[in-house]
Order: C-alpha cells, then structure tokens, then sequence
C-alpha cells in the first residue's frame, strides 16, 4: 500500500518551512540584495522581513554577472558572490543600470545629513565675538547645480544631476559667562532636493524641513591687542526632519547627531584677517533605513574650512576659502553600501554692511573633487543679516 502526499497542501508547506532558514542563512552572511525574478517566491516573501531587498530583472543567464558587479563596487571578495542568490535573470548589457539604481537607494538617502554637514560652514569673521546682549537674525538662501555621481570605490557616473534650493533661517544670541563671551543659536533648514538622476535615470525629489540644529558656544581666548579669537561650538541635531524610507532622497536624516567645532579669527595689520576651523561630525544609526528597516550607521566626518579676508573698508570685504571634508564611510547592516563625506571645494565671498546693524553677503563655490556623492559644479548663498 502507498499514500498519495496532497499536492494542495504538503509541497507549499514544506517551501514555507524551508525558507525561514534559507532567509536567516543569508542574513548571517551578509546578504543585503538579490537579483531575480519572483522563483523561489517564500523565500522573495520572506526576504524582506530580514531586510534582504530584491532587485528584479527580466532576461537570463546573468545572476552572476550582476552579482559580480556589485561585489566590486562594494570592495567584497570574489568568492562573497556566492553569497549571493544563483540563477536570477538579468541581461549583461543591462548591469550597470539595474546596478546604479539599486545602490542608488543606499546613497542618495543621506542626501539629507548633507544639509547637516552644511549647517558648520563658516562664514569669513565667523568666529568674531559681540557684547553680550546682542542677537542676530539671518535668513540665508543656498542654490547648488550638480552634475555628476561618484560611486567611492567605484565609478563616476556621467549624465547625473541634482538642483538644491534651501532656506535657512538662524538665531544667535550672545551673552557672556565667567567673563568669556558666549552664546547659543538655532538654526533651521528648509527646501527641496530636486531633478535627481543618475546616469539618465530618474531618482526622485524631496521637498520639506531638514533637521533642526540647536547650539552654544564660547570663546575662551580673546586677546583685542592681537585681533586673536579663538572659539568652540558644539551642535546638536534633532532627528526633526522630513523624511520617508520608501523614498531614495530625503532632507531629515531619521538619526540623532553632535558636533564639536575648533574655530580661530587672526587679524594680521589693520586689513588682512584670516579664519581656521576644525569640526568633527558624529551620527548616531538611523535604524529605520529604506524599506526592510535595515541600519545606517557613518563613520565620523572630519572637516577643515580656511578663510583668507581683504578688509576694503569698514563696511565692505571680499574674501577667498577653502573646505575640506573627510571620513564619512557609510555602511547598511555592516556593509560599506559605496557612499562617503569627502569632496573638497573652493570659495569665493563678499559682504557689505548696508546700514551698521544689516549686512548682505553672496557666496560662490565649486566643488574640485568629490568621493561618494553628488559633485557640485556650481554653488550659491545669499545671506541677510540683521543685529539688534
């Protein structure tokens, strides 16, 4: 005698049974992607439950090419591909592609700590104290016109772009403590990150508020005799945003962040003036990262910003800068997902108090060199200032 299994219910059950365990096994070790069509469909169902995404396709015969392709751009060994789903379908000619947007998700969602990292630019004089009582409020407006896309430890994609228009409005306050002059300010951005695409391919826009940033400084050393001033400042980032994991770029980070910046004005005869500042960035994991509610995690930004300033009058300057970032490695459950902080740029400036307590500035940039982002070919910033 023999039994006949139910071809109703024992086959699916087995598959539903088997795919928990294949799922885990590639979650251990480290599979964040696959490639293919929707075969085996529990395990494709079950994937993103671990934070596994999958990438679709439509032709054959080239699951491991593309695997191949993402394994050097993300720097893993040859033999990880195998961690890697066999047998999906993906046409060769395509790779690059299905491959660009699909890391594409990864790296342009820190789009929005950019506006974070933007919020310690100094400005020439930046770090000049006022007496105690004073307050500032000053509007700025910030274009940028990008024209390609770097891959870190990959490729630079041509025929990619990005439009960024922001407003910022700030408030400081200064007072004094223990005889040091000091102070605390807010600083809030708004605005779009708009006509993003990356090699021809269309990635989205986002429009809202960036995350806001509270702050206190103090300037422990000033010596007037010297025109020497130097200045600490720490920055602390609420996780305020507007911000949506389904979408590829957002203007809030979903993360808490901190600062501490090292800043010093020396003034050298009665026109020249020169700023330095150093300012470390720290993040915390943004533990709600695309669909899948993967992990983002960065490695510490590093930056140096260098003013040299021409003294024309009282109230007009023109000054020249440089800004330097660092550091920044990203990674998604561990593994380094191709995005960084490095990008190094050239500054021009000039202000002019119109009335003694309102100055208007204008600010162009362009950025030399960039690794893991957007390269900015043309910058602007209008700020308005206003001292009462």
């Amino acid at each position: 005698m023999s039994s006949k299994p139910s071809s109703n219910t024992a086959e699916p059950t087995s598959d539903r049974a088997a795919a928990g365990p294949i799922t885990a096994s590639l979650q251990r070790h480290g599979v964040t992607l696959t490639f293919g069509q929707d075969l085996p469909s529990t395990i494709q169902l079950a994937n993103p439950q671990l934070g596994i995404c999958q990438i679709a396709d439509r032709t054959e015969n080239a699951g491991d090419a593309i695997a191949a392709g993402n394994a050097r751009i993300n720097q893993k060994p040859k033999q990880r591909r195998n961690e890697y789903i066999r047998n999906w379908k993906c046409h060769a000619a395509g790779c690059l592609a299905v491959l660009a947007s699909s890391s594409l998700a990864c790296l342009v969602l820190m789009l929005g700590t950019a506006g974070q990292v933007r919020a310690q630019e100094i400005q020439p004089y930046e770090f000049t104290p006022l007496p105690a009582g004073t307050n500032l409020a000053i509007g700025y407006y910030v274009y940028g016109h990008n024209t390609e896309f770097n891959v870190a430890r990959g490729p630079t994609i041509k025929n990619s772009g990005l439009e960024i228009n922001f407003g910022v409005a700030r408030y400081v306050h200064f007072y004094d403590v223990a005889g040091h002059p000091a102070g605390i300010q807010v600083i809030q951005g708004f605005g779009s990150l708009s006509a993003a695409h990356v090699d021809g391919q269309r990635v989205g826009s986002a429009y809202g508020v960036q995350d806001t940033a509270l702050s206190a400084f103090i300037w422990p050393y000033v010596n007037i005799a010297t025109k020497t001033n130097f200045n600490t400042t720490a920055f602390l980032y609420l996780p305020s945003g507007s911000y949506d994991r389904s979408s590829a770029i957002n203007l809030g980070a979903n993360r808490w962040g901190g600062d501490i910046q090292l800043g010093l004005t020396q003034g050298i005869g009665e026109r020249f003036a020169f700023d330095a500042e150093f300012d470390a960035r720290f993040n915390g994991d943004n533990g709600s990262y695309i669909p899948g509610n993967r992990r983002l995690s960065q490695d510490p930004t590093y930056r140096v910003q260098l003013w040299a300033n021409w003294r024309w009058s009282a109230a007009f300057t023109t000054s020249i800068g440089y800004e330097g970032l660092f550091g920044g490695l990203q990674q998604v459950n561990g593994v380094f997902d191709g995005n960084k902080t490095e990008e190094q740029r050239i500054r021009a400036n000039a202000a002019l108090f119109l009335t003694p307590t309102v100055q208007t500035m204008l600010e162009l940039n362009h950025d030399v060199h960039v690794v893991g982002g957007f390269k900015q070919d043309f910058g602007a910033t209008v700020r308005l200032l206003k001292a009462f």
